[in-house]
């Protein structure tokens, strides 16, 4: 990893030409009336790439989240969204929304940390982690999905799958379900025993 070439290319209906060559192996782009946004992991950091026409484009390093949004600790990327986390809670946004750090998508309080997020047409799905309360035996999982990025639904486990705790959940986002291989399950009834990996599929309607 590390030499692939990424290459920015524009044209008025004749040949295409160069505008843009980075080092990077996951690029992610998107675009609106305002213009062009691409997110390039490099060998140093990740940049998010803006051209109002395709022809000059800034850099911001969004590795340093004091560049994009002050007080942010850590950011995910999944395609075109993007958690940020801060010390209230994690906000989403879009990846054009990085050129402007005061429009989110939404903001999540209470949520101390997000553990994955799985985009698809059907929405948006993610694990997540409340903040730890003492006495615990372990950290919470909460499972949240969102149509639009928007509006978010959290539920437990317990609430979700009907199980108390788990090692890991894996989703996956289709045209209108929602996949989850559960592992590591401990069921409620019976916390003695470990069940073997279970699959949950919900229907986006």
């Amino acid at each position: 990893m590390g030499d692939e070439q990424v290459h920015l290319y524009t044209s008025d209906g004749g040949p295409a030409s160069v505008t843009g060559q980075y080092v990077s192996w996951h690029t992610t782009a998107s675009s609106n009336a305002d213009g062009f946004y691409v997110a390039a992991t490099t060998p140093n950091d990740e940049l998010l790439l803006t051209s109002a026409d395709g022809l000059t484009w800034t850099e911001t390093s969004i590795d340093d989240p004091a560049a994009f949004a002050s007080g942010a600790r850590s950011t995910t990327r999944r395609d075109e969204w993007f958690v940020a986390g801060y010390d209230d809670g994690i906000r989403v946004m879009s990846l054009d929304q990085l050129a402007d750090p005061d429009s989110v998508t939404a903001t999540m309080v209470g949520i101390s940390g997000l553990g994955s997020l799985h985009v698809g047409p059907a929405g948006m799905v993610a694990t997540a982690f409340p903040p730890p309360v003492e006495p615990a035996p372990a950290d919470p999982i909460l499972l949240g999905w969102s149509t639009d990025g928007i509006t978010w639904e959290w539920l437990n486990l317990a609430e979700t799958f009907g199980i108390e705790r788990t090692s890991l959940v894996d989703l996956a986002v289709g045209n209108d379900f929602v996949l989850a291989r559960v592992r590591g399950i401990v069921p409620i009834a019976d916390s003695d025993s470990l069940g073997p990996p279970v699959w949950f599929r919900a229907t986006v309607k």
